[in-house]
This record gives structure tokens, C-alpha cells and sequence, in this order.
């Protein structure tokens, strides 16, 4: 099996990738290193994406576990809380399993925190990779933090 979660960050308009990892117990965590792209660097973090969910996900034993859950992303973005990049960013998690591939996005609530999402994809876990990725990027590219912030115009009178 194989998890991935992918955030689309809105300062810089950034798509961020942590690596994924295992404990002893099966809990999936965010580890180093993070990888950060440009939104518009499309295709280099596709082919990330594939390369991602093309393999499994590590194991690490209690020594190797990280001191606290995101703390890989928040290092990398130099950031001091998890809620000052939850409000900035969307996160797609992807389980790639015997039977299904699942894609899951989180919604936002009116604080700008993550609630329950409204996406959820499933594909046939014989579906091509390629295929799988192209539609991760298109809903990726449809999120409001991947936009390009519109200025707006104040008229005077």
C-alpha cells in the first residue's frame, strides 16, 4: 500500500509533497524531506507524484519517528503553527491499495481550517498511473490556492 499527500499552498502558490513513512504500527507520517514546487512547474511535480505512488512506503522504527505530526512541512516552509499553513493550503491525500486508488481533498470551513472534503475519486487500482496522476493535476490546478491572486480594482468617486 501506498499513501501520499500532496498540498497546494497558497503563499508563493506552491504544491508541496512530504515523503511518507510507516512506524512500527502502521501510522502513516510526514518525514524529510519535503519537496516544493512551483504551482506552474506542472509537469515536474507530476512526474513526482507518479514516482511517489509508484513505490512503497518506508517503515521506520520508534528512533527514526519525527517529534511531532507536520513538523517536516512546517520546517521546510519555516513556519512556527500548523494553523498558519492550514489556512493557506488545501491537502490532497491518495491511498493506492490492492483494489482502489482513492484520491480525498479536504474542504475549508469559514475559519479557513480543513473540515471533511467533498472530493473523493476512486479508481480501479489497475488504472494506468499516468491517468491517475493527470486527474490529481487537474483537480490540483482547479483549487483557489493554485490560482493566481486577481488584483482588484477600487473605483473612487
Amino acid at each position: 500500500m501506498t499513501m501520499l499527500r500532496v498540498y497546494v499552498y497558497a503563499v508563493g502558490r506552491k504544491v508541496v509533497i512530504p515523503r511518507m513513512a510507516a512506524n512500527e504500527e502502521g501510522i502513516f507520517m510526514e518525514v524529510a524531506p519535503v519537496s516544493v514546487f512551483d504551482v506552474i512547474a506542472v509537469e515536474t511535480w507530476k512526474s513526482h507524484i507518479y514516482d511517489c505512488l509508484s513505490r512503497d512506503v518506508d517503515t521506520l522504527d520508534s528512533a527514526d519517528n519525527p517529534d511531532g505530526p507536520g513538523s517536516a512541512v512546517l520546517d521546510k516552509l519555516q513556519l512556527e503553527r500548523w494553523a498558519d499553513f492550514e489556512k493557506n493550503a488545501v491537502m490532497y491525500i491518495v491511498h493506492r491499495g490492492s483494489r482502489y486508488i482513492t484520491v480525498y481533498a479536504t474542504g475549508k470551513s469559514d475559519d479557513g481550517m480543513w473540515t471533511t472534503g467533498s472530493k473523493e475519486r476512486r479508481f480501479d487500482s489497475r488504472a494506468p498511473l499516468e491517468i491517475v496522476v493527470e486527474e490529481i493535476a487537474f483537480e490540483l490546478m482547479r483549487e483557489p490556492e493554485a490560482m493566481e491572486p486577481q488584483p482588484k480594482l477600487l473605483m473612487s468617486y
